[in-house]
């Protein structure tokens, strides 16, 4: 899922190699990167083998105990926002336009904060912080979740079953965000606001939350098995 104009010095390395093995896409039929005609066979996501619900020995909290483990009172409304890091600027404007778009829709907002992230957590006036890898053991303390749409947090997403609105990250150098949101999207799956639309992000949120129906199971992301 590059973008049709990535650098070459990014996919350099795979010259080096006989064989590139690389996991699939549920977006993979609206890929326009370089590399996609080369493909010749996909093995199915496994990033799931570190995270949760997927894992069946190790269950996902349901929504008391999730909120009762982030401290969160169990009578609010909350919106889990993972906008993911900017390489290049402060992600803190962003952030404050989105929270106060939560707020005005009767939502309490929750960053995420990943503990591996060498900047400072950011402080946004009427959001909570959570520090907490993975996230997902604790997706079901939220009544939906505003994210961007990289690789894990999207099929990750997708598998919880939770309302999502996915906000991409366009910047250059990365994997084609827009195009996997709105794959999503047109499935009927999620949402999609980029980020130039945030003034709008409101009507998302009440569009999402009327009218959200469960995602059926979608057969790849149930499956998995350990890595002997």
């Amino acid at each position: 899922m590059w973008q049709p104009d990535t650098d070459a010095r990014y996919m350099v390395q795979q010259a080096l190699a006989d064989l590139v093995l690389e996991p699939g896409d549920l977006a993979d039929n609206y890929d326009t990167g370089p590399t996609w005609h080369r493909r010749n066979t996909f093995v199915q996501p496994r990033m799931f083998l570190k995270t949760l619900p997927l894992r069946p020995e190790t269950p996902q909290m349901n929504k008391v105990s999730a909120r009762i483990a982030l401290g969160l009172p169990l009578e609010e409304s909350y919106a889990l926002l993972m906008l993911g890091a900017s390489q290049d600027v402060s992600m803190e404007p962003l952030l404050t336009q989105a929270v106060q778009q939560v707020r005005d829709s009767g939502v309490h907002p929750v960053i995420a904060h990943w503990p591996i992230d060498h900047r400072k957590a950011p402080q946004v006036k009427g959001a909570t912080v959570i520090e907490r890898m993975p996230i997902v053991p604790y997706y079901n303390a939220f009544d939906f979740v505003i994210s961007a749409a990289g690789y894990n947090s999207y099929h990750e997403l997708l598998a919880s079953g939770l309302p999502v609105i996915f906000m991409p990250q366009e910047d250059a150098g990365r994997d084609q965000q827009l195009t996997r949101a709105r794959y999503a999207a047109d499935k009927g799956w999620a949402r999609l606001c980029r980020q130039q639309d945030i003034p709008v992000l409101h009507e998302h949120i009440t569009a999402l939350v009327s009218t959200h129906v469960p995602l059926p199971a979608i057969s790849w992301l149930n499956d998995w098995q350990p890595v002997v």
